[in-house]
């Protein structure tokens, strides 16, 4: 006895491409099939001075400067200290890791434009 072939799929899935890497990087760890910063790389590249690498490096130095970083934001938290303060920390994700970010006092509302 033979089944009969299953019938081919009519119609695109609707997931869209930032849904669907989503749930490939919640499943896996990573991105397979594309990054969602691909269509930005020339602008990163361009207008980014730093990555989350050298962020680490240049941290850990002790250097201080102002530099450009470019990315996505992955994670926020807000919250209050114990003595009432405001304070918040991003994640932000580039080609070369992430980077948690740690913010404090009135720095969090000027902050929330990025990720609201």
């Amino acid at each position: 006895m033979q089944l009969p072939r299953p019938p081919y799929p009519t119609h695109e899935a609707t997931t869209g491409d930032l849904e669907r890497l989503s749930k490939e990087k919640d499943l896996v760890g990573l991105y397979l099939s594309a990054n969602p910063l691909a269509p930005y790389r020339l602008l990163l590249d361009y207008h980014c001075n730093m990555n989350t690498n050298q962020l680490s490096d240049y941290i850990e130095s002790g250097q201080r400067g102002s530099y450009t970083l470019g990315g996505m934001i992955t994670k926020v938290f807000e919250g209050r200290a114990k003595n009432g303060n405001l304070y918040g920390r991003m994640t932000i994700e580039d080609y070369h890791g992430n980077y948690e970010i740690a913010i404090f006092g009135d720095k969090v509302f000027r902050a929330q434009k990025f990720y609201q």
